[in-house]
């Protein structure tokens, strides 16, 4: 086959990935790629296509040959950081990512990219330096939020609070830097102001199950305890595999009072789905906190009986003595 015609069907390989269809558009690259071997675009939009699939291995192996085919293409590192990263190989992606800033300084999502791997394996000064970077550059509301999620791994929570603060101001209606914005005030401290924000984001549009679960921890912290607990029951019926919605139910109704039953829309939701190994080891979490707890109270009340006072004076004077 003539390269001309390769390079014909890798663009309606490129149309179909477009539009969504990653499984069409390998099935017409694949015949071709062999004449198109060195071609680094048909070589990229492979890795594309493989990622598409969730096929990272094959991702990464044509990333890396579009690369050596267009060493000076910095859209190629990028993606092939991004696969890097997926995969769990940090150390590989920053360096990946650099040579992609190198060759594109002006492009600000690299350097994002470059952040949030930093962020990804713990190196969180050089995340900071680098989002500090991102903010100087191009200061958005993207770049505020970044700045604020490097902050809050920190435990810089008044220094996070800021930038979702300045975030906010870039776009004071969008719902997501409300959001952060709210977030951030609760980590301070900052209840009635967070839960201001949850519950009008809430009442328009409860689209998120972290958003139910703020709004009902916030509204709990609040002392309006039988609005929490609805929230999440609500919540449950949109989001029924969001398992830290079934803890915090399950910690109210027992801070409540419902002792055993207080684990039984867990235990209800785990019947339904039995394959769902996650939602049995929150079970046994919940199970065991309610065993401390009650061990805590029975410990406490034995404290206080005369026996127990009697013992421990005894157990005090047999240290003594030894």
């Amino acid at each position: 086959m003539k390269v001309a015609e390769a390079s014909a069907i890798a663009l309606a390989s490129r149309e179909l990935l477009n539009q969504g269809d990653a499984e069409g558009a390998e099935r017409l690259l694949s015949p071709v790629l062999k004449t198109l071997k060195t071609d680094a675009e048909a070589l990229h939009l492979m890795g594309l296509i493989k990622k598409a699939r969730n096929q990272l291995e094959e991702a990464e192996r044509h990333f890396r040959s579009a690369v050596a085919h267009a060493l000076g293409e910095g859209a190629y590192y990028n993606d092939l950081g991004v696969v890097l990263q997926a995969r769990g190989n940090y150390t590989d992606a920053v360096r990946i990512y650099r040579a992609a800033i190198a060759l594109r300084p002006e492009v600000t999502m690299v350097r994002i990219n470059l952040v949030q791997c930093l962020l990804a394996s713990g190196e969180l000064a050089e995340a900071e330096r680098e989002a500090r970077t991102c903010v100087h550059a191009e200061p958005n509301a993207e770049t505020w939020t970044l700045l604020s999620a490097v902050h809050r791994r920190q435990e810089k929570f008044e220094e996070s609070l800021n930038d979702a603060l300045a975030a906010l101001q870039c776009g004071p209606k969008f719902r997501g830097l409300r959001y952060n914005y709210a977030n951030a005030l609760e980590r301070i401290g900052r209840i009635k102001e967070a839960l201001d924000i949850y519950e009008s984001l809430a009442k328009k549009d409860l689209d998120s199950a972290d958003l139910a679960h703020n709004y009902a921890r916030t509204l709990y912290a609040e002392g309006r305890k039988k609005e929490a607990e609805s929230v999440i029951e609500q919540a449950l019926e949109l989001w029924p595999a969001s398992h830290p919605l079934y803890t915090t139910l399950a910690r109210m109704r027992f801070l409540r009072g419902e002792g055993e039953n207080s684990t039984a829309p867990l235990e209800d939701a785990w019947a339904n789905r039995p394959s769902d190994i996650g939602l049995r080891l929150v079970i046994a979490d919940s199970a065991a906190s309610r065993w401390l707890a009650r061990t805590r109270t029975r410990y406490a009340r034995a404290r206080q009986s005369p026996g127990a006072r009697y013992a421990g004076a005894a157990q005090r004077v047999w240290r003594c003595a030894g």
